[in-house]
């Protein structure tokens, strides 16, 4: 099981705070704070919930204190936060390689606050392209970001393409798998690309609020 040094490493690692952690696990502040200084250990329960909240974000932990975002080949993202454990991986994999991030079929209409919010911090650090379906003009970024797909073009199944990294829903939306590998993600982003070249972009949008 993980120490209370490989605790603060993956939290930091992931960027999140004590309380950020805390709420994720179901436990209070301090009871966190005291096990990263290796004051008191954690009931087993609590253990492992924390290692598998980290687990669920894609961190792996090594020998001795360290950690890291694992190297799988293929991820599956579940349970009903499974896009904003997508977003965080899309986040810490462009952070770390750089590059822009694609949306195949995006539908902004079913973007909470959280995955706006979690968008936003993405978009601070790269570039963000989305295909849509034509006529859709509930867009909440700027028009110049998107192109307009036709119907029989369009899948209600997003495709996320981030870095060396190709992620596409299962299950009716409700998982996403993530595939780790240069060429699949060079393949859909030259896809990605011939479709954004013939496609025009949208010349409105009727969403309430709009983001930069």
């Amino acid at each position: 099981m993980i120490t209370g040094k490989q605790c603060s490493n993956a939290r930091n690692l992931l960027e999140w705070s004590q309380d950020d952690l805390a709420d994720a696990v179901g436990v209070k502040t301090p009871t966190i704070r005291s096990f990263e200084q290796n004051r008191v250990q954690p009931k087993q329960k609590n253990l492992e919930t924390i290692y598998n909240v980290f687990s669920d974000h894609g961190i792996e932990f090594l020998d001795g204190e360290g950690v890291r975002f694992r190297q799988d080949t293929i991820t599956i993202y579940d349970g009903k936060d499974f896009y904003l454990k997508l977003l965080d991986d899309v986040y810490h994999t462009l952070k770390e390689k750089s590059g822009e991030l694609l949306y195949m079929f995006i539908d902004n209409s079913l973007s909470s606050q959280e995955v706006i919010n979690a968008e936003s911090r993405i978009r601070k650090i790269a570039n963000v392209r989305s295909m849509v379906r034509e006529g859709d003009t509930h867009l909440l970024y700027p028009l110049k970001e998107y192109r307009y797909i036709s119907g029989q073009h369009y899948n209600n199944y997003n495709v996320v393409i981030f870095g060396d990294k190709v992620a596409t829903m299962l299950d009716n939306n409700t998982k996403a798998m993530v595939i780790r590998d240069r060429n699949q993600a060079e393949i859909w982003r030259n896809i990605f690309n011939q479709f954004w070249e013939i496609y025009e972009a949208p010349t409105k949008t009727t969403a309430p609020e709009t983001y930069e």
